[in-house]
Order: C-alpha cells, then structure tokens, then sequence
C-alpha cells in the first residue's frame, strides 16, 4: 500500500534536513581541524583575554596555533606581559589529550611539553603596595562566595616535561632595565627574591584518582646563580587511599656536592592529606630504608644560614620498621672521614616527644676529634690531645629519668661506669672506674700529667644542699697527678640535709693526712664544722714544683666552730705542730691554741703559743674593727686633705667609701715568748722579732681613741730592709669626727738604740710628735755612728688651705757634709701646690743660701735665691762632699769668694723664667792672683743666653762665652717641642785672648797640671739642628802630665771650621825632651744638633811614651817605650755615647821592668794604704745590714764593722770607649817582669808582642801572643835559661796564660876515695797557670837522665842554693834550707794561701804573713796588721813556740792624740818586738820594750 503523499512528501524533507546536518557537522568537524580555524580561534581567544586584561596591564600574545581540538593542540611562540614587562615567554607548548574521556569525567594527557620557557617573577606596584606580577593575572574585583563542589574527577598525566627553561626571581629589583639584561650576584645563601634557576628540565607523570595517587618524577634539574647545582632528583610517590598505605621508593636526590638514596619508605594506614594528626602516628606501622652515601653540610647551610656551625660531609645510613610509637632502628650508622657511630636499639613515642624513651645500645664507637670540630664549628672544645675516642654504651630511659652504661677508652685512659639519674624523683646511684686517667692530656696542661686509678660509688636523693642526702665511697691507689703522687686515698663523704660528714685517709708523696669530722653549710655564710686529724711528711714543692717550699710539716689539729668570715667567725681552733721544716727554715714544736668570740657584747680573741701570745677582749666584732680603723683612716685623710687644699697628688679616698660601724671597745697585747723558736717560724718571711705590744682601742659614733705602748727589743726585715733594736714607742690618738683637725690629738714618743731602713743606718733615734687640735710640736733626732746625726725641731700650725711650719732647728751631718739652718726656717704650704718662704737660710760650712718669696706648682712664682758667705774653698768641699770624683779642687792655699751670687724664678713650670748671677773676686793661690769669673745666664721662652767670662790675673788674658742657644724647659722636661726647638736660631761665640791655661789647673783638681796659651775666636750659627761654625782656635807652649805614664807631655793644637765642623788641624804631642819625634792628630768633630754626635779623628807618627826619669807612675811600668802608630793608623771615630778606637799601635823599641803582677808576698806593714778586696765570698759572716759605699768612706771605717759594708763602683762616670787596637812590637823588646814577691819569681829577655785588644761586654781584652825570644832567662833563685816559652792572651789582660819553660846548667864535681867526677846536672822549671794561680813545678837532670824519687824536689832546690843534693848537705847547711826556704816550694805556697785565708775570715786583718817551715810548726813566724780607729797594730812572733814570744807595735797618729794641726805621718810608737843582737848566730835575740816618736816617710 502505498504510503500517503505527505508523509513521502515529509521524508523527503527529513532526510534532506538529516543530511543537511551530517554534511554540516562534517563540515564544521573538517573546518575546526584546520590552520584558519585554529587562527581564527587563536586570535578571538587572545582577543576576549585581552580584553578582560587590558584594565590591569596585561597581555597574552602567541604567533600560532597548530594540532586539531580532537587529539592535541601546539601553541608556537607564546608570551605574556604584565605592566609592560613580560613574565612568561616560551618556544613552544604542546599538549596531546584524550578529548573522549571528558564524557566519562576523566582528564587524560598523554604528554605536555614546555619548550624552553623563560619566567620573570617580579614585584609590581598595585595602588600603594607592591604584588607579584603574576598576581596582576586574571585578577577580578569580583569575589567568589559560592561554595567549590569536591573535585571528582580522575586525572592523568603521563608525560609532562620541561625543557632548558629559565626562571628569574626578583622580588626586591628596583632594576628599570629588562630583567633579561641584569647581572646576578652569585648567591653565597639561598635568597627566593634573587634567585636564578637556568637550565631547568623536568620530566614527571602523576595520577590523581579518587582512590589511588601516585607521582613519579623521572627527572628533575636544574643550575643556580650560587655553588647549589641539583643535577637529578628522582622518585616514586604511591597513595593508595582504598588501604591507606603511603610508599616512598627510588628515591635519588644528586647534587654537586652530595649523593642521598631512599631504598624504600612505607606508612600504612597513613593519609597525609586528609585529617592529619601529628599524634595518631604512634600505632601507624611504618618501614624505611635510607643510606644517605655523602651529605655535604653546604648543602643545608645554603637554605638555612642560620646552622653554618655545621661543615664537613657525613654519610648516615639508616634501617627502621615498627610502629611509629615503637620503632625498632635494626641498624644506625653515622660516618665521619675517620669516625663512626653505629646505633641500634628501640625508641618509642616518636609522636610524643614530651615522652620519648630510649634502650640504644652503641658498640664500637670511634669518634676522632678532628671530624667532630670539622662538622660542628659552633664551639666545641678540642679534644684531639686525647687521641681518638673508643666506646660502648647503653642507654635505657627517658630524658629525664634513665639509666647508662659507658666503657670508654682513650690515649688519655680507660673509664666505665654506671649511673641511674632521676631527675623527677631526685634520686641517683652509680659508681665509676678509671684506669691510668691522666688530667694533663685532657685539660690541657702537662703540669697535671699523670695517671689517676680510681674506683667511687655514689647515691643519694635530692639536689639542693639543704635536703640532699647522698653517700660517696672512693678509692684511689697508685695515681699521679702531675708532680703529684697518690699512693692511696679512701674515704667516705656523706650529705645529711647539708651537713657533710667526712672520714678520709691519704697517703701521697706530698704528704699522709687523716681527716675526721662534720662541716654543715646548710648556712653557706656561716658555715659551721667540727674537724680532727693529722698531717704527716706534708711536703708543699710536691705542688707548686719550686724547691724552694720543699717542706715536711707534721701537725694534728682539732677545730670546732663557725664561719670563716671577720664578720661570723667563732670557736676554738687548736693545732699540735710537731718538729718541722719549710724550705731552709726549721719550725720548732708548738701547740697553737685560738678562740675567738666574735660578738657585739663580748668579742675575745686569743692565740698562745709557745713563741707568742696574743690577746684581744671587749665588745667588739672583728669586722666592725677593720671597718672603724679604716674609716678612722679615711676621715683622717680627709682632713689633713682639707687642710691642705685640693691636690691631686693625695687621694681623697672617695675611691674605698667607709661607714663609722658604731661602737666598740677593746684591750689587746702581743707579747714574744720563746725566741728561739719565734725567729724560727718568722726567718721564712724575713722577719725577726722580739718585744712585746699592748694597747687599747674604742671607737664610737663621735670620736675614735687608741692608746699603743710598743717595746721591741729587735725587729728585722728582709736582712737589711727594716733593722730596728731597742725601741719603746708610746702613741696616743684622739680623733673626734665632727671637730676636723681641732678635734684630733696626738701624742707620739718614740726612741730606738738603732733602727735601719735599707742603706740608712742610724744607731740613735729620737721622734716627738705632740698636736692638739691644729698646732703640733715635733722634735727628730737621729745619729749614725760619729759620721752622721740629724736634728730637726719646729712646729706646725694647721688652717684651712695652708700649714705653716716655723723649724727652730735643723741640721744634717753625713760624713763631714754638713747643711743647717741660719736662723728659723718658716714657710708655708697653702693649698699644696704652693710653698711661701717667709725665713729660709741654709747654711753649710761658713756659706749661706737665703731663699725667699713663693714657689707653686701650678701657678705663677715669685723666688729668689742669694748666696752669701761663698769661699772658693766651702763651695769646692761642699761639692766634693756630694761628688767622690773630686772634681772641684779644696785646696786650703786657694783664697778668694763669690762677691755675687743671685738665682731667681718667675712665671710657672709650664712657662718659667730663670735668671742666675755669680760674680768672683780676684781669686788667689799661694798669694799669686789667679783671675776672676763673671756669669750670667737667663732663660725665657724655651731660650737661654749666657754670657760667661774667665780673666786672667792683671789682665794677662781672658775668656769669653757668649751664648743664645734653644733649649726645652728644664722643669718639666717637655719634650712635645723639641722639633721646634731644634729649628730655632742658636749664636754662640767663644772668644779667647792670650788666655793662660793654667787658670783651670788650680781650680779643677783632675787637670791640675794642664798649661798652655788659648787664643780662638769662635762661632756657632743657624738653627740647633744645623749650626754653622765659623773661626779658628790655637794652643801654644801647651803640656800635660799624664798620670798613667808619670810622663809630662809638651803639645800644640790648631782647629778651625767647616760648616758644623770643629775640624782639628793638627794636634802635636811629644816628649819635653825630644820635639823630633811627636805623634799628630787631625780630624773633625760633627757639632750638629749642638752636640759632638761624630768624630773622627786619626793619628800618625811616633813618640817616646817613657823614659827611665819616671820613678812613679799608675803603670807601673818603668823604663823606656818608644812607640808610634801602625797601618792601619790609629783612628778615634764615633760619639761621646760610643766612641771606637782602633788601627795598630807599633812598640819600636822598649826596655822596661814592672812590678809584680802578683802581689801576694807584698807586705802591707811598710805603708798605711788600705787594700780591699770587695770580691771575696762572704756569705759565712752574719750581718744585720750591708751597704754600698764610696772607697773613700771605706777606708775611713773601723776594720770590725767592714764587713757591714761594700765598695761602690760610680758606673755613671764610665767611659763607653770601645777599644780594637792591635799592639805589635817593631823589635823584640827587653823586659823584666817580678810575677811574685814571696818566690822572687823573676821573668828577664827579649820579649815579642803581637796582641789584639777589644773591649768586650764593656770589659777590656787581649787576644794574642807575648813570645820569648833570644837571650832570655827566668829567675828562681838562678837564672833558668828560656827557650820555647810564651804568654798567651785569650781574654782577661790581666791574666794570661803562661807557658814558660827554663833550664838551669852546671857541672857538679863529685868526691869519692880521692877521685874527682865531673856530671852534667840541668834543674828544669816549668811555670803553667796564670799570673793569679801560678802552677810551677822542678824537674832534676843528672848526665840527661832524669832523678826521681821523693827527695826530687828537694835535691833541686838544695842544688840550686848550694850546688850539692840535700843527702850531701852539712847538718848546718840543712838548718840554713830549712829556715829560709821552708824545705820546699810547696811551703812558700802554703805559707801565701794561709795568709790569704786569715785576711778572708777576720775582716779587721788589713794583711797577714806566716813564715812557715815544713814539718817545723812550732818555729812559724806569724804576723797579723789590723786598724783600729785611727791606730795601726802589728802583732806576732813565733806564738806556736812559745806564748812569751809574743811580739807587737802600736802606731798611732799624734795630731789625732793630741787634737793638734800635726802631720798624718808623725807617729807614737809603742812596740814590744825580738831584736838581733849581733849578725852572727850563735847569740840570743833579745826582746824589747820601747816608746818612740818617729816620722814616717811614704812613698
């Protein structure tokens, strides 16, 4: 049936319709799929963003648009730019998807690929603040309220990767340049906002499922602007939500400096992103695998600066599985480069940390010191002195209450232990053990280096000392600590609520000590105790290591009481000291027995002994005492200080603040008791004491009262610091604190037999002081022997700002030096700083200086200093009083005075202004006129001018010396201005007219035979530093006497100047009878800086330097020396300071003889010059006080008290002349030389000399030898024949070496039954040694073979006295031997070095001889010299013989007996001696009686 023709006519319409739309949507399925669409699409995408963007600055570009909306789409050439600046740029993007799996809520992108993109991330300004610029992105106003839906979507993505990209972080640039253009620092920290990351790829894929997560980065790397470089990151993340199970495997994470790989780790049961809860973790198991190959702390420190305490590189590896809230490590290791730490063990409550618990058990552990400072720079103290650290140890607890084990063993020893601390509870227990523990190597000082061996055991309960209760046990055997031994200690040391009990027994090499008692320090500021024990052997240099406290000190002691303090102490103190020793020093057998009570209403304190006793009692406590006495001191201070004004110079203690403690009072005495012993206790501190003190002191709120009786009868310190004998000293103090000075009464009374400080001896002291209120009254007298006593007496009135002092007496007298008041002296102090000289003559010997008008320290003054009175001859011996070198002559035959004499002193002592006036009279000596001195000299302004002026008598000829020369200020000393100084103009002239020489020679004693005639007209010009001289100087018929030598010298001199040069011309020296020969100088000396700071000067020529008319000389040589000058010449170069003389000194011709360079035969009875010597060891003498004084002080003593004393050598006047002179003889030269008076030791021939000499460490030396040559011989007792002999010089010039061989020739005839030998007999000496310490031996020849035996010696001498041997001597011509000779050498020796000994044991023996005959005592001849006071005694004779025989001679000067102006040299004699009554022998000597006067010649 056919169909109705509407419904073909509307299928036809449909199916057209239906295909219409097929061809359409195919269509527009082709059209989307190609390039114009994707344009199209491209640009109307851009065109909608940029619209919406164009409001905040932004706009997105790319160049195309590639790929089909089906399968995946290609984005070429992208950008993005955000205020005008872009932020993302990029090569490519491209993405490939599974469009189909939207429909089914799935988002599959097989792979999205960004291809080289550059990111700048960077802050822009948005309004007034500053965002990121990709926040600017998309931004709308618009905020979204609605709710967001959960995401429930599947997402994957299997490949997205990155690739060279670039990103730039400048989250602080202020750059306007573009960012791609900037240079970055290189980063030495991580900094996000200056952060480049260049060379970025990654290459991951993730899932994202409802149920199922998974991320795996296959790579992921990247350079940085810093040393950080990741070079792969890799891993795969699996969260599986359906079993709740998070795994972490192929972990890989390479830097440049570190390797870290996890294996595996796995939680179950574990969602970080939902519900996470830090706490839940304790039942999750979990299991983790991580070795961590090489970690560098660089890499850590870089993203957190703040650890860069940690260094070096570790690696860890680590193997756990578990609960997290009980995780058992199977294996913890942590590697250093030489270190390791392996851990296992179970830890639980990770998720608690409030709770953790530990059971770690460490084995093998070595820690090496260097790894572990290495890793940790943060201040870890270096113990690599202990070596490398070997462990093991358990550890089972909490933080807070545990248990330990250790075993630890180190270079510096072995230690285990065991302890259980709770710190909750308080309670605590172990024990540890040493072995061979040495607390040198570990504290790092070798004075504790040892080994200590100790076992101890501990427990207790609490830690505050008031409710601890705890028990130590130690032992100690075989230790040392240091210097220190232990040998054993043990004990016990028990807590009790701060009580501490102690029982302790030690034995060491210092010392064994037991120790018994009870010390409660419950109170820690007044603890109390009860303590008994012993003390034996205590040796203290055990200790400190000085020898000199090397003691043994043995004592029991029982103490019983409270607080250690002045201010608490109490109890009874008690010591038993048995005999012991410190150092040197003996300490004899004491008890000690003390008790103080130290209260305010019955203080007491007592201290017996059996050397000393000592007792206070009142109400008092110590402390208040030592508060009020320095309180008392302060005031006192304060009001001398008031009433002197303010002055720097004394402190006003406002630096130390004392209160007035209140009231107290008490009695106190000290009084000595065994001396003995008390000087045994003191001699370690250098005191000496015997005497006793008593006194009593109160003090209240007002006024402070002391009255002190002192009576010692000897104090010493220090030897020769402090000596004090017999003094008695009463003072009483009254001080009332309100009154100031006028309250204060004093009354001081003291006088000593002697008292001593330092050098200053005084063997009478008178002292007074009496004051009330602002007057006082004192009186010192003082006496030293007969040499010295001063006197002062006066009064002193005190006022606000000013004491007056008005000295009725004063007078000082040391050794014929003697100062005095002429009149009062009054003068004032005010304010300090200011003395006002109303009334002040000084007066010494008939010459007075007057001193008037104010001097101050910080102000102007006004002085004035007038001379009158002033002999030549009193101001000479006055000087010479104060200056040994006795510059200044005193001869009695000068006459004459200064008509003038005027020094005044103006302005201040920062700008003063001086003036000095000394005018003369004619000056005569002997009756002959001399001339006259007239000097001015002012000084103003850091300028002086002189103008200086020496006439001759009757006009004869003058000198004058004018002067403006810069000069700093002598008061101050102020070198600030010496530049200044040294640039400022000088003008010196030196003028001189026929000015005759020997106007010096009689006022300066040390040239007293200079002559001559002085013309010169000289200048000095310019500034100090430069001066320029000018002019020209000449001596004629000039001549010296040369002490030295005895020879008196004839010269001529002639200088003139170059610049600042004093050139010499020629300086002519030669002997008075030969002009021919001379030697001459020339040269110049440098006077810059105004000073001789270079001379150069040379000699030449030749002279005769001694002739055989000198009969006394300082030599003592004599005879004749013709000498001159070498190559290289003599030169003189160098300054006053240093000054070298060197070049060869030629000897052409000598014949001299000297006296003996050894004088010990000398006999000092034919003169009364007193010889010294200073250098003897003289620690055997005992003496109280040693001084230093002059040789000519010395020689004025009495011989008893010289041992009190020693010589002074005055070094300032040494010469700093360093001498490299060579002295050779031309010739040989003709000598002879006496070595010893008492051998007659006698050295006669030709000498030859080649010596160097140079000063050495400021000592004069000779190097070089002195050789016997042609016919010369040695003389002992014959003439010995020299050959081969020479002296040597290696330093000391006084002694050489001597070397001398002699041999002495003869035929001897022999006798026997009427026939008659002849033999050949030769006697050789030998002398080795020194001049000082001659060795001198014999040797007997007869026909060249040797004679030995005993007799040897004595065959010799006998030989060399009568020609036979000793066995063919008469019994007479053995007598003769015996009693001139001593029978041999060694008794002339013997009787030389007794000499010596007694003058060395008996100080007040000037000289002594003994004339002893060996193996014949009893006929000895002894001979002693000894001064007393002014008397000379000799006293001897034969005393071993006989008593009877007794001889002596007393000489006493009779100007001192009589008190007459007599010479020195006239004696009385009274003399008791043996004398010869006849040449022969064969009469008795008699012995005589007798009383003379006679005139002693001297020579």
């Amino acid at each position: 049936m056919a169909l109705p023709k509407f419904v073909r006519i509307g299928g036809k319409i449909l199916l057209w319709f239906v295909g219409s739309v097929i061809v359409l949507v195919v269509a527009i399925l082709i059209f989307i799929q190609t390039d114009t669409f994707n344009q199209y699409a491209l640009e109307f995408t851009l065109d909608k963003l940029n619209s919406s963007e164009e409001k905040n600055g932004n706009r997105l570009n790319a160049e195309s648009l590639t790929g089909n909306i089906f399968d995946g789409m290609k984005l070429t050439g992208g950008n993005i730019t955000v205020k005008d600046d872009t932020l993302l740029r990029f090569n490519y993007m491209e993405v490939k998807y599974d469009v189909w799996g939207l429909l089914d809520n799935r988002i599959t992108v097989s792979q999205l690929t960004l291809k080289e993109p550059f990111i700048s991330a960077e802050k822009i300004k948005s309004g007034d603040s500053l965002i990121w610029n990709f926040e600017n992105l998309f931004r709308s106003d618009v905020i979204d309220t609605s709710e967001s839906s959960p995401f429930e979507w599947d997402v994957s993505v299997e490949n997205m990767k990155i690739e060279n990209g670039f990103i730039r972080v400048a989250g602080d640039s202020t750059e306007t340049a573009p960012w791609w253009k900037e240079k970055r620092n290189i980063l030495t920290s991580f900094d996000f906002n200056n952060t480049d990351i260049s060379e970025l790829n990654l290459d991951i894929s993730a899932k994202y499922y409802r149920d199922y997560k998974s991320v795996t980065l296959n790579n992921l790397s990247f350079n940085t602007n810093s040393d950080f470089d990741l070079h792969k990151l890799k891993f795969n993340v699996n969260l599986n939500e359906k079993d709740t199970l998070t795994e972490i495997w192929g972990f890989e994470l390479l830097t440049n400096r570190s390797d870290v790989k996890i294996y595996h780790m796995r939680a179950e049961k574990f969602n970080p992103f939902y519900d996470f809860v830090y706490e839940d973790l304790g039942n999750k198991q979990v299991d983790l695998s991580i070795d961590i190959l090489k970690f560098n702390f660089d890499d850590l420190t870089f993203f957190l600066p703040e650890i860069d305490f940690l260094d070096s590189v570790a690696a860890v590896k680590l193997d756990a599985s578990g609960k997290y809230g009980d995780l058992n490590a199977e294996n913890i290791t942590v590697r250093l480069e030489n270190s390791v730490i392996n851990l296992k063990g179970n830890i639980k409550n990770l998720q608690n940390p409030d709770s953790l618990y530990f059971d770690v058990t460490g084995k093998d552990i070595v820690i090496n010191s260097a790894d572990v400072n290495q890793i940790y720079t943060g201040g870890i103290p270096d113990f690599s002195n202990i070596g490398t650290i070997r462990a093991d140890l358990k550890y089972k607890g909490s933080t807070s209450a545990f248990s330990s084990e250790f075993i630890v063993n180190t270079d510096a020893g072995y230690a285990d232990g065991f302890a259980n601390l709770d710190l909750d509870k308080e309670i605590y227990s172990g024990y540890v053990n040493t072995r061979a523990l040495d607390l040198g190597r570990i504290l790092k000082d070798r004075s504790l280096g040892g080994g200590i061996n100790l076992t101890a055991k501990f427990d207790g309960t609490g830690f505050d000392l008031n409710s601890m209760r705890a028990n130590v046990t130690y032992s100690m055997t075989g230790s040392r600590v240091g210097k220190y031994d232990v040998r054993s200690s043990a004990g016990t040391i028990n807590a009790r609520r701060g009580a501490i009990t102690l029982n302790i027994r030690h034995n060491s090499s210092m010392g064994n000590a037991d120790i018994k008692g009870m010390v409660n320090i419950s109170n820690m500021n007044s603890p109390s105790y009860n303590l008994k024990g012993n003390v034996r052997g205590l040796d203290i240099s055990r200790v400190t290591g000085d020898a000199d406290s090397k003691s043994n000190l043995n004592f029991t002691f029982d103490v019983n009481g409270r607080g250690i303090s002045p201010e608490n102490i109490n109890g009874v103190y008690k010591l038993d000291i048995s005999e012991s020793n410190f150092g040197e020093y003996e300490i004899p057998q004491t008890p000690v027995d003390a008790e103080i009570v130290n209260n305010n209403s019955s203080g007491r304190v007592k201290l017996v002994t059996d050397m000393a006793e000592f007792n206070a009692e009142g109400s008092f406590k110590i402390d208040r005492i030592i508060d009020a006495l320095m309180y008392n001191i302060s005031r006192t201070q304060q009001m001398f200080t008031e009433s002197l004004g303010n002055d720097s110079m004394i402190s006003t203690g406002t630096e130390n603040v004392y209160t007035n403690t209140g009231d107290f009072g008490l009695k106190y005495s000290l009084v000595s008791k065994d001396s003995v012993k008390l000087q045994r206790v003191l001699q370690p501190f250098g005191i000496s004491f015997t005497g006793n003190v008593n006194g009593e002191m109160k003090n209240s709120a007002d006024e402070f009262t002391s009255v002190t009786r002192l009576d010692v009868k000897d104090f010493s310190y220090g030897d020769t610091v402090i000596i004090v004998k017999n003094i008695k000293s009463n003072l009483d103090l009254n001080n009332k604190y309100s009154s100031g000075l006028g309250g204060m009464i004093v009354n001081l009374n003291t006088t000593s037999d002697k008292i001593s400080f330092g050098a200053n001896s005084f063997d009478s002291l008178l002292l007074k002081y009496n004051m009330a209120g602002n007057t006082a009254d004192f009186v010192v007298k003082a006496g030293m022997d007969s040499s010295a006593k001063a006197n002062i007496q006066g009064n002193l009135q005190f006022s606000a700002g000013s004491i007056r002092a008005d000295l009725d007496t004063v007078l000082a007298d040391y050794s014929g030096f003697r100062i005095e008041n002429s009149g009062n002296w009054i003068f004032t102090v005010q304010n300090a700083d200011m003395f006002n000289f109303e009334q002040f003559k000084i007066k010494s010997r008939n010459a007075i200086l007057d001193m008037n008008g104010y001097l101050a320290i910080n102000e102007d003054s006004d002085l004035k200093i007038e001379g009158s009175n002033m002999k030549i001859t009193d101001i000479a011996s006055i000087i010479n009083q104060a200056d040994s070198s006795y510059l200044i002559s005193a001869d009695e035959d000068i006459e004459g005075e200064l008509s003038k004499l005027l020094v005044t002193f103006k302005g201040n002592m920062e700008a003063p202004v001086l003036s000095a006036e000394l005018n003369t009279n004619t000056l005569k000596y002997r009756e002959s006129d001399i001339g006259v001195i007239t000097a001015k000299v002012d000084y103003e302004k850091d300028e002086a001018k002189a103008n200086v002026k020496f006439q001759n008598a009757e006009n004869k000829g003058d000198l004058i010396i004018t002067a403006s020369i810069p000069y700093k200020n002598p008061l101050t000393g102020d070198t600030t201005k010496l530049t200044e100084i040294s640039n400022s103009p000088v003008d010196i002239n030196f003028k001189a007219n026929d000015f005759v020489l020997d106007y010096f020679s009689v006022l300066v004693s040390q040239i007293a035979s200079l002559r001559g005639v002085l013309n010169a007209d000289l200048s000095a010009k310019g500034t100090a530093s430069d001066p320029a001289l000018t002019g020209s100087l000449k001596i004629t018929e000039g001549a010296y006497l040369f002490p030295l030598t005895g020879m008196d010298y004839r010269f001529e001199a002639s200088m003139s100047t170059d610049n600042f040069k004093l050139v010499l011309d020629n300086l002519k020296l030669y002997n008075e009878d030969d002009d021919s020969r001379h030697i001459d100088l020339s040269g110049s000396l440098d006077f810059k800086d105004l000073k001789i700071t270079d001379i150069d000067i040379q000699a030449t020529g030749d002279m005769v330097l001694l002739d055989n008319d000198v009969e006394q000389n300082d030599m003592g040589v004599f005879g004749y020396i013709l000498a001159g000058i070498g190559t290289p010449p003599v030169k003189i170069e160098g300054s006053l300071d240093s000054l070298l003389v060197s070049g060869q000194l030629l000897i052409k011709d000598a014949t001299i003889s000297s006296i003996p360079l050894e004088g010990s035969g000398y006999n000092t009875g034919d003169d009364n010059f007193v010889y010294i010597d200073a250098g003897n060891d003289s620690a055997n003498v005992i003496i109280d006080s040693t001084r230093l004084i002059s040789p000519e002080e010395y020689a004025m003593l009495n011989p008893f008290e010289r041992a009190r004393y020693l010589m002074a050598v005055d070094s300032s006047r040494e010469m700093y002349v360093n001498l490299d002179l060579n002295v050779k003889t031309e010739n040989n030269i003709y000598a002879s030389i006496d070595f010893n008076n008492l051998t007659r030791d006698r050295l006669f021939g030709e000498l030859k000399a080649d010596l160097d000499i140079k000063t050495v460490n400021g000592q004069m030396q000779a190097y070089g030898n002195v050789d016997v040559a042609g016919d010369s011989y040695y003389r002992f007792y014959r003439d010995f024949k020299l050959n081969e002999s020479n002296i040597k010089f290696d330093g000391d010039i006084g002694n050489p070496e001597l070397d001398i061989k002699g041999v002495y020739t003869s035929q001897k005839n022999t006798e026997q039954y009427g026939s008659v030998t002849t033999s050949e007999v030769e006697v050789v000496i030998t002398v080795k040694g020194t001049p000082k310490n001659p060795q001198l031996t014999l040797g007997l020849y007869q026909d060249g073979s040797e004679v030995a035996g005993s007799d040897a010696q004595s065959d010799a001498i006998t030989y060399l006295l009568f020609g036979r041997f000793k066995s063919e001597l008469t019994a007479s011509e053995r007598t003769s031997v015996a009693s001139s000779l001593g029978a041999s050498v060694g008794s002339l020796y013997a009787s030389s070095y007794l000499s010596q000994t007694v003058r060395e044991i008996l100080p007040f023996i000037v000289d002594a001889q003994f004339n002893y005959t060996e193996g014949n005592v009893k006929d000895t001849d002894v001979e002693l010299i000894s001064e007393l006071g002014d008397a000379r005694v000799k006293f001897g004779g034969k005393l071993f013989k006989e008593v009877k025989n007794f001889e002596i001679v007393v000489d006493y000067p009779l100007n001192k007996l009589l008190n007459l102006n007599l010479p020195e040299t006239l004696l009385l004699e009274f003399a008791r001696e043996e004398k010869k009554q006849a040449l022969t022998t064969s009469q008795n000597n008699l012995l005589t009686t007798e009383i003379k006067i006679l005139y002693k010649i001297k020579f």
